[in-house]
């Protein structure tokens, strides 16, 4: 299936709007957070991802991109900077999805972003570790 027609199919389980014109389109959700969808024409992959609005200094830094290595925790998903913000993201193939996975795709999004937002709460000072994701999330 077209990932034209995929999107537009979850624009109608949404009730919204999804213009497909573009190469990327930015959905804010019901909980106000900004999810962008890039989906250039020339590629075979798309990729969503979200700010997670986390300040980290420059010396947690590598802790946080280090999260990409606990796939416990992030699944397919990954932790990566744009414009010196931390993202939550995934980036998958097109043609392998339909709407109701997409849609699917979002939900586990919302989760993992939940997760780590809770592992920013539990303590500013805290060293990022697989001993304390698996206390914190088991």
């Amino acid at each position: 299936m077209k990932f034209e027609a995929v999107l537009s199919e979850l624009a109608e389980l949404w009730g919204i709007e999804i213009p497909t014109e573009s190469d990327a389109i930015e959905i804010t959700d019901n909980q106000e957070s900004l999810w962008v969808l890039e989906f250039p024409h020339q590629s075979d992959l798309f990729t969503l991802y979200t700010p997670l609005h986390v300040t980290v200094d420059r010396y947690k830094m590598s802790d946080w991109l280090s999260l990409n290595m606990q796939r416990d925790l992030l699944g397919s998903c990954w932790i990566g900077l744009n414009n010196k913000e931390l993202c939550l993201g995934v980036s998958l193939p097109k043609d392998k999805f339909d709407h109701n996975e997409l849609n699917n795709i979002f939900e586990n999004m919302h989760l993992i972003k939940d997760k780590v937002h809770a592992l920013d709460d539990c303590n500013e000072n805290v060293h990022i570790d697989l001993a304390l994701i698996n206390v914190k999330f088991m």
